[in-house]
């Protein structure tokens, strides 16, 4: 039987990051967020939609000298996963990112006042990641710090309309009609830390066994939460390293393995369910403990990476329709543990 319409123009929707990834450097990771890659039944609301675009900074540049003097301030958190003398890889790079929320009710010109706004952010971090690697291979107790720091934009300057019109127009699907109700523009800034441990690896013949966590947080005006998850991966070819296409962390290494991810999270303040902390912008609230869980699929080869991660979380606000999910795929040299 021939392909519909529907799934042909979804087929092309998913060849779009492969075309622009052919188009980046070498040393990049393209990630997109849509919930078509989740349940395919194309309905918008809450998260629905992000794009985020990674490239690391070449060294001794004035790109990586801003970096890391934007970051300095921060250094100080690191050494609460890190010992600075102790590192033993490090990179700076710069992520560009977009995300995009709606109402579950796209076809309404009114504000839909119990469910999620419209809302789009735009933002520039600048990240650091450092490196600790056990000594001994086998053990395999290795450790990673991220620290991010971002600068950002609400509203219409965010380009969410366009680029989800974009999107529906790919797809052949009506596009929402209420993007005038979108929260007010205003800039914003993020601090984000994370720690990742490495806290058992083993081996059942030829299929490696993993065990790790994440803990960490993020703090501004958009969004200010803390997570803490673990995560188990099985497959071969398991990366250790900063970065997969390091030689020193076996760039030439091929992989494939399956991982699931469980952890929570509380929050603070979400903008995009509670709009700004300066004005009273939406009467909803967010939930201040959820789960959340995720599976995913990662294939390398020499430093090329597909990957892809189906997500589903508990209700961010007590009046969101059940739970959430969505897909991501990710393209590129960027997959670390």
């Amino acid at each position: 039987m021939a392909p519909t319409p529907r799934f042909t123009q979804r087929l092309a929707l998913s060849c779009v990051p492969l075309l622009l990834w052919g188009c980046a450097a070498r040393s990049s990771s393209l990630i997109l967020d849509n919930d078509q890659y989740s349940n395919g039944a194309g309905d918008d609301r809450d998260y629905t939609q992000g794009v985020y675009f990674e490239q690391v900074l070449v060294p001794d540049t004035s790109g990586e000298r801003l970096a890391a003097a934007l970051l300095s301030p921060f250094r100080f958190l690191e050494s609460l996963a890190i010992a600075p003398e102790r590192a033993t890889s490090e990179d700076l790079s710069f992520r560009i990112e977009q995300r995009i929320y709606t109402p579950a009710d796209i076809f309404s010109e009114e504000p839909v006042i119990n469910q999620r706004p419209y809302s789009a952010q735009l933002a520039l971090f600048f990240i650091r990641r450092r490196l600790e690697l056990d000594a001994d291979p086998g053990r395999r107790r290795d450790r990673l710090s991220r620290l991010a720091l971002g600068f950002g934009q609400t509203g219409d300057l965010a380009f969410g309309e366009p680029s989800q019109r974009w999107v529906h127009a790919i797809l052949d699907e009506d596009d929402p009609v209420g993007w005038g109700n979108d929260l007010e523009a205003e800039p914003f800034v993020q601090l984000e830390w994370e720690r990742r441990d490495r806290w058992l690896s083993g081996r059942v013949a030829k299929l490696q066994l993993e065990a790790l966590s994440r803990a960490g947080f993020e703090l501004g005006t958009v969004l200010t939460r803390a997570h803490a998850e673990v995560e188990l991966r099985t497959g071969v070819g398991l990366p250790r390293g900063l970065r997969p296409w390091d030689l020193e962390s076996g760039g030439d290494a091929s992989g494939l393995f399956a991982f699931a991810t469980f952890g929570g999270r509380g929050t603070l303040h979400d903008h995009s369910i509670e709009g700004s902390l300066i004005r009273d912008d939406w009467p909803l609230d967010a939930e201040e403990w959820i789960a959340a869980w995720r599976l995913g699929l990662v294939w390398m080869r020499k430093g090329f990476t597909v990957s892809y991660t189906f997500d589903r979380q508990q209700k961010e606000y007590d009046t969101e329709i059940g739970l959430h999910d969505f897909g991501r795929l990710q393209l590129g040299y960027a997959f670390q543990f």
